[in-house]
């Protein structure tokens, strides 16, 4: 027998946020370690949740948005063109970029390719590398992925693979 929960919903909202820094600040912080507190919370009334931070996320259509835990100051990040996917969002250390992946579909569907890139909070977007599975170094210098000769990495900009 299943039991309807009043915080599945927030459960699943919460699973699609990829990352999250400070609204206000710079810095960045780590996301809350669980949200079991917030779903007992909810058990048995109605609460309104926020979240600390600002969160990245991707919509259905592609395109890369941030937005803040208390769901304002919402915006769009990236418009992918037609036939790709951007996903797989790591915020960078210092909270101003991130570190994204895109992928291009071909024939039938099937990705056809993926590469990297770098996105800042005011939405301008480079190219970093083909590749997949990005994250950012702790200190913000590099960004390793997975790429045709298996894990390497760059700096921000593209330049100086190892």
């Amino acid at each position: 027998m299943s039991s309807h929960r009043p915080g599945a919903g927030l459960l699943c909202l919460i699973s699609c946020l990829t990352a999250c820094t400070p609204a206000d600040t710079d810095e960045s912080v780590s996301c809350p370690p669980s949200n079991r507190a917030a779903v007992d919370a909810s058990e048995g009334a109605q609460q309104v949740v926020t979240l600390p931070g600002r969160f990245a996320y991707h919509d259905v259509d592609g395109n890369l948005w941030v937005v803040g835990g208390d769901g304002s100051g919402r915006y769009r990040l990236t418009d992918p063109p037609e036939n790709a996917f951007d996903f797989d969002a790591d915020w960078a250390p210092d909270g101003r970029r991130l570190v994204y992946r895109r992928d291009f579909k071909g024939a039938g569907g099937s990705v056809e390719r993926s590469e990297v890139r770098v996105v800042g909070i005011d939405c301008r977007d480079a190219l970093v590398a083909p590749g997949s599975f990005p994250a950012w170094s702790p200190d913000g210098r590099w960004i390793a992925l997975t790429g045709e000769n298996g894990i390497v990495s760059f700096r921000p900009d593209g330049a100086e693979e190892t």
